[in-house]
């Protein structure tokens, strides 16, 4: 037991004298390699340590621990605890202790695997493998797809029983838009993400869902939209119309900087000067296009021919208020 992560002798006292001693540096390992920061492991040492002396008091043997009795533990002992300082009692840093406990325990082969007898439950339990052996996934990223897909097949599930051949295309795409409005383009995109790993993974397994999988929606990202290459002539008479806005603008316009060539598709002689910037910034907006001189990677090279357009029009403007078009 490393004594830099738990010192007091209270705790080491009753993880030694418990039937979980021989797995406290193995546990601390298994947190070690998830990373988690040195408070957090102190903190789960030390619900170990209170699990452990409540086991003992229990009489409780290794291969019967499992669920039951962590919750006969929350529910019975916790409500009434009376053990001395300096006992973790907070529920929510026990409750996540424990859970890795046991899933520690059962990696290792210590305590056997729980049994499911639920259809989705086994199920799912196929689907984690296939992300963990064959995709090679995170343990945050399989536990959040493995939540997405349990919700899924509970929406899609008739009665008690499910079957993957009852899952329609207006099925898969209901569940993905569903929180169309309330979550964010990038909450759609993980969502479908889990679906699309999902119907692999059923692929894999025989089934013919090639539909299910292109009925699966993508998220539109609009912010990551780049200008279009070809400007309508509807898009170029609202862009020279939209000069005319600044018409009375009180703003005088600043000495030009020399540009550089190629840089975002502007002519290398001349850079527009901070006034004929405004212009355009105005006219893109009127087309709802991305800002040109914001430095992202929104602009890509597909957009560099309109934008020498509308950086021309700006450029080469007759008036430095305005152009009128007949």
């Amino acid at each position: 037991m490393d004594k830099t992560v738990v010192s007091h002798p209270q705790v080491l006292s009753w993880l030694r004298e418990s039937i979980l001693d021989p797995h406290v540096a193995t546990f601390l390992a298994y947190l070690r390699d998830r990373r988690y920061a040195r408070q957090t492991q102190h903190s789960y040492i030390c619900a170990m340590a209170h699990f452990a002396r409540w086991l003992s008091l229990e009489k409780t043997r290794l291969p019967h621990l499992n669920e039951q009795v962590v919750r006969r533990f929350f529910f019975v002992h916790l409500s009434r605890c009376s053990c001395p300082y300096p006992v973790l009692r907070t529920k929510h840093e026990i409750h996540a202790a424990l859970r890795h406990l046991l899933a520690m325990l059962r990696a290792s082969g210590v305590i056997p695997q729980r049994q499911n007898s639920d259809p989705i439950s086994l199920e799912l339990a196929r689907f984690d493998s296939y992300m963990l052996d064959v995709r090679g996934l995170a343990i945050s990223t399989r536990h959040q797809r493995v939540l997405i897909v349990r919700k899924f097949l509970l929406a899609q599930r008739q009665g008690k029983h499910f079957a993957l051949g009852r899952i329609s295309v207006n099925g898969v795409r209901a569940f993905v838009l569903s929180g169309y409005g309330k979550y964010s383009a990038g909450t759609v995109g993980v969502v479908g993400g889990a679906l699309r790993c999902y119907l692999r993974f059923r692929a894999m397994e025989g089934d013919n869902i090639e539909h299910l999988r292109e009925a699966v929606p993508s998220a539109a990202h609009w912010r990551l939209a780049g200008v279009p290459e070809v400007l309508s002539d509807q898009e170029v008479h609202a862009l020279l119309n939209s000069f005319r806005k600044l018409e009375h603008s009180p703003k005088r316009p600043s000495t030009a900087r020399e540009g550089r060539p190629g840089d975002r598709g502007l002519p290398a002689h001349r850079a527009p000067t901070n006034n004929q910037q405004g212009c355009l910034r105005s006219a893109c907006r009127s087309l709802r296009c991305a800002d040109p001189f914001r430095r992202s990677s929104a602009c890509s090279s597909r957009s560099l021919p309109a934008l020498r357009l509308v950086t021309f029009a700006c450029t080469h403007s007759p008036s430095q208020h305005g152009v009128e078009v007949a």
